[in-house]
């Protein structure tokens, strides 16, 4: 439920979303050539999501890639 502030005879929104109509936003390449490659930047003691359910869309070979690498610790 809105609330709404009344005006002189309009009712105004209290919040309204706002979204962007720019088409001059560039798009981010996500695309790696390797797990290692996906990995790279990724430091020890930093928080890692893993998103998937069940055993579709679990991103094993990032799994592996972060395990391979003994001097990433507590995460």
């Amino acid at each position: 439920m809105k609330a709404r502030i009344a005006g002189p005879s309009v009712l105004r929104p209290l919040w309204r979303r706002e979204f962007s109509s720019s088409t001059s936003r560039r798009a981010i390449n996500k695309i790696v050539p390797s797990a290692q490659e996906a990995i790279k930047d990724l430091k020890g003691s930093s928080m890692i999501l893993v998103g998937g359910f069940g055993f579709s869309g679990v991103p094993s070979s990032l799994i592996n890639a972060v395990r391979d690498r003994p001097e990433l610790k507590d995460f």
